[in-house]
């Protein structure tokens, strides 16, 4: 019996004994495992077919596009956001250019692309150290002056009564501080009594606080401190009294050389000897109006001139009076040609023919006296 021999064959006829060439591998061929998302119980041949779903869930599929982000096409937006409609966001900061408030960066004071505080200052520019809180930044302050602003504690102050010295010398008007722990708890400025200094100071300092005391100099920004300090046994101590006076002798002890004229302008309100010259503005400001920085004391129209060296006068070029040192320019002092054609001496500006009558008043004609004429007298 003829047939497909072939036990592999799609046709194969096991009945057959005669091979006749019939047998075909196709009909039957496609996937035969079981586990594939495309198997064929039908098939008996595996042709290689079998797939396995793709994560978008596509038998065989090559799963997401490249450059997509999903299943549909779809690629990341500016933010990162899959399908999102969001085209830039230039800074980053995850909110699309145009819904965000600052395309940029919020500066330390919140300003959009601001700069910052200046150096040394907070965003509303207070210093950021000021330690004598004069409102001068520590790092421009020329003088870091100690607080003078007395911490009133709600206790009975304590009391002294000294004589103050600088360098061995009474120094009435000096200010002397009471501090604790660096807070000022005292001040008093130092009178003259008896040819001497002294203070008589109000002290806000509780029993065992250990009081240091400071002279200030706001001139020269100098602090002189005293080697001692005192100590409250109770609220309300008396640390010096009239008939028991506490000494403060601050400084060396040594005399301070300086010029004592207060007029003048190196006067040193701390000097006990007067071994350096005095100096007033009349050496270097070469006048005696002026103020140790060579300013006018007096200044009426505040032109920079001291009134003491105005110069009143007529400022107008074309004046025949016009005074070039004038600095207090007045018009009403200023005189001109009585005509436009005389100079200022009553001159012609211009007199072509030297006969004394300016050229603008000359008037033109025949002025010849002849000699061939004849005198005919008649008669009735």
């Amino acid at each position: 019996m003829e047939g497909c021999t072939n036990a592999e064959a799609c046709n194969y006829a096991e009945e057959a004994t005669e091979e006749d060439g019939s047998c075909e591998f196709l009909s039957c061929a496609g996937c035969t495992d079981e586990t594939a998302c495309n198997y064929d119980a039908d098939s008996t041949i595996d042709d290689g077919s079998c797939a396995e779903f793709d994560e978008c869930g596509e038998c065989g599929g090559s799963g997401i596009a490249l450059g997509a982000c999903d299943c549909d096409g779809n690629v990341l937006d500016a933010l990162g956001v899959c399908g999102g409609d969001c085209i830039v966001d230039a800074d980053a900061d995850g909110i699309c250019d145009d819904e965000d408030d600052c395309v940029g960066a919020l500066d330390a004071c919140g300003v959009c692309n601001g700069p910052g505080p200046d150096a040394g200052y907070d965003c509303d520019g207070n210093c950021l150290e000021d330690a004598d809180n004069d409102g001068i930044c520590d790092f421009e302050d020329p003088c870091n002056e100690p607080d003078t602003s007395v911490e009133v504690l709600p206790l009975i102050p304590s009391t002294v009564i000294a004589e103050v010295f600088f360098n061995g010398a009474p120094i009435p008007g000096g200010t002397v501080i009471a501090q604790v722990g660096g807070n000022t708890v005292g001040l008093s400025v130092a009178f003259d009594y008896e040819g001497g200094s002294w203070i008589n100071m109000n002290i806000y300092a509780a029993a065992g606080d250990e009081i240091s005391f400071i002279l200030w100099d706001a001139d020269a920004c100098e602090q002189y401190e005293l080697d001692f300090t005192l100590t409250p046994d109770v609220e309300g101590d008396d640390l010096g009294t009239f008939d028991d006076p506490q000494q403060f002798p601050f400084g060396s002890g040594d005399p301070i050389e300086g010029c004592l004229d207060e007029e003048a302008c190196n006067y040193n309100p701390l000097a006990t000897t007067d071994g350096i010259p005095c100096v007033y503005p009349a050496q270097y400001c070469e006048a005696d109006f002026v103020d140790c920085d060579c300013a006018c004391l007096n200044d009426a129209d505040g032109d920079g001139v001291c009134d003491e060296e105005e110069v009143v006068g007529c400022g107008d070029l074309l004046a025949c009076n016009f005074n070039e040192d004038a600095t207090d320019l007045d018009g009403t002092l200023c005189t001109y040609p009585e005509a436009d054609y005389l100079d200022c001496n009553g001159n012609c500006l211009s007199d072509v023919d030297g006969d004394g009558i300016c050229d603008d008043l000359e008037v033109a004609g025949c002025i010849q006296i002849t000699t061939n004429f004849k005198i005919v007298f008649y008669s009735e």
